[in-house]
């Protein structure tokens, strides 16, 4: 692999592990546990950010078709995840690892110009791979915030 693919696999593994940082040791309350109305659990969260991750990353790399009403129900699909513990997540994150490794050894084999396109957005296939690492950086912001505040709200009690 390049070092441009090491490099995006190494970005990915740490958000992963941020990942497993963040749901270590709360409970299955704490990661069904919603802040308000319209935002997401720490199961959303990772459910969600695993998903699209594998997904955009075989749409840039693997060039993998895939019907625009099944991206928008297996998107919309993850943020009703509800788990009995961290064990389920760890396994998604897990999986997420293996998968990118798998496909991000691919991509110095691809032109990383070629134009791919996802939910009515055109990009290089790069773009996207890019896109992957801040949209995971995101949820790892999301997620973080939502176990401060769970901490907060039940050390109030």
């Amino acid at each position: 692999m390049s070092i441009l693919s090491t490099s995006v696999l190494g970005i990915l593994r740490e958000q992963h592990e941020m990942f497993r940082e963040a749901i270590a040791g709360l409970s299955q309350e704490a990661l069904n546990w919603r802040p308000g109305a319209d935002t997401n659990s720490a199961a959303m969260l990772i459910t969600h950010a695993t998903e699209s991750e594998g997904r955009i990353l075989r749409i840039a790399i693997e060039g993998e078709l895939r019907d625009p009403d099944e991206l928008v129900a297996t998107r919309l699909k993850s943020f009703d995840a509800v788990v009995d513990s961290p064990d389920g997540l760890v396994a998604l994150i897990d999986s997420a690892d293996a998968e990118a490794a798998r496909v991000l050894a691919k991509l110095d084999d691809i032109d990383a110009g070629t134009p791919r396109t996802m939910r009515g957005s055109t990009g290089a296939a790069a773009w996207w791979v890019f896109r992957v690492i801040a949209h995971n950086g995101e949820h790892v912001g999301n997620l973080l915030l939502t176990r401060q505040l769970w901490e907060a709200q039940a050390a109030s009690g």
